[in-house]
């Protein structure tokens, strides 16, 4: 077994400048659980929506 066999496919990815709006309503439309983000053709981290969820409250929240 490799693993574009276990992969879901179409991958969806996501970029560092990405509106976290739209990326939530990826995550919603697709059942993500988590989502690669991409730049220059190469992964430079992962995001997942609980990390939204936390980030936007700390932004909000001033505390970060």
């Amino acid at each position: 077994v490799n693993v574009y066999e276990i992969n879901e496919k179409p991958l969806i990815s996501v970029s560092p400048d990405m509106d976290i709006r739209y990326c939530s309503r990826l995550f919603a439309r697709y059942g993500l659980m988590r989502a690669p983000v991409m730049e220059n053709g190469k992964i430079i981290g992962v995001v997942s929506p609980i990390q939204l969820v936390l980030d936007g409250l700390c932004e909000l929240s001033g505390v970060c």
